[in-house]
C-alpha cells in the first residue's frame, strides 16, 4: 500500500485530503507542520510521497518542500494551493516537487500523485 504524509495546518484539510485519500486505497498519516512533518520523516521511513499544503506558518511548503529533497532525495512532494503563482519557483519540477491547484477532484489528486511518483510522464 502506498503511504503518504498529509502535512496541512488545517486540521479540516487534512482530515478532507486523508480521507479522500484513504477511499482510494492510500495509507495516510498526518502532520500540522513542516516542522511536525520532517520530525516524522526523520523517524518513520515508510512514506512514498508528501502531500502538502504550499501556505503554511514558520515555514511555507516551498522551504518543506526544499527540505524534504535535500534530507530524502528520493521522497516526492506534491505541493498544493489556491494561489501557487506567488510562490512556486521555476525549479520545483527539477527537485522532484509537483504541483497541484485547490480546488481539485479525486482523479486530478490521483494523477498528480502517480505523477510525483513517477508512474506518469504528462504534466501535472
Amino acid at each position: 500500500m502506498t503511504t503518504v504524509l498529509v502535512v496541512d495546518d488545517d486540521p479540516a484539510q487534512q482530515l478532507l485530503f486523508s480521507l479522500l485519500l484513504n477511499r482510494t486505497g492510500f495509507d495516510t498519516v498526518t502532520a500540522q507542520s513542516a516542522f511536525e512533518a520532517l520530525n516524522i520523516l526523520a523517524y518513520d521511513n515508510r512514506f512514498d510521497v508528501v502531500l502538502t499544503d504550499l501556505r503554511m506558518p514558520m515555514m511555507s511548503g516551498v522551504d518543506f518542500a526544499r527540505e524534504v529533497q535535500h534530507q530524502f532525495p528520493n521522497l516526492p512532494v506534491v505541493l498544493m494551493s489556491v494561489r501557487p503563482e506567488a510562490h512556486w519557483d521555476d525549479d520545483m519540477p527539477m527537485l522532484g516537487v509537483a504541483f497541484l491547484q485547490k480546488p481539485f477532484n479525486r482523479d486530478q489528486l490521483l494523477y498528480a500523485m502517480r505523477y510525483a511518483m513517477g508512474q506518469n510522464q504528462a504534466l501535472c
